[in-house]
């Protein structure tokens, strides 16, 4: 019961990530372009040495659906089959976490500053959120909202 309360506390009502949430836990917290792939997953995970992944998939409107703890290989699939919902990763063991919007648009990792840091070191998601907004790609009005979201999502 302990982890759906953590899990909890960081989701707001409107299916979003509380940065205050994350702030108020000492949490550090870095922004990346787009959703996640599975290889990129799969590598937070061995590279924090998390064996599991538990999550849950929010949908406005509606009450979360949590899924326990399964081996990382095991539950991949199951993170893509909720895609089209915003997921809320947790590395199980580890004071780690991805959320990925259901809008696709960005990723944010956040957790125990040591663990965001390492995974900001390991050059996993090699893209940066800067390279993403200055791509040409974007329209203005979507890189002015990004800007924003990723000035709350920078932490620590």
């Amino acid at each position: 019961m302990e982890r759906i309360i953590v899990i909890l506390d960081f989701i707001g009502k409107d299916c979003a990530l509380d940065h205050q949430a994350i702030r108020n836990r000492n949490f550090a917290a870095r922004i990346y372009p787009e959703f996640p792939s599975e290889e990129e997953i799969a590598l937070v995970a061995a590279r924090i040495g998390s064996n599991e992944i538990d999550f849950a998939a929010y949908e406005f409107g509606q009450p979360p659906r949590h899924f326990a703890p399964q081996p990382v290989g095991l539950v991949l699939d199951a993170l893509f089959e909720n895609s089209p919902y915003g997921l809320l990763i947790h590395f199980s063991g580890h004071d780690l976490w991805i959320w990925a919007p259901e809008d696709h648009e960005y990723l944010v990792v956040f957790g125990d500053t040591n663990l965001v840091r390492a995974i900001e070191r390991s050059d996993i998601f090699s893209y940066s959120f800067a390279e993403y907004l200055g791509s040409g790609v974007l329209s203005q009005a979507t890189v002015t909202h990004l800007r924003g979201v990723a000035s709350s999502y920078t932490i620590g």
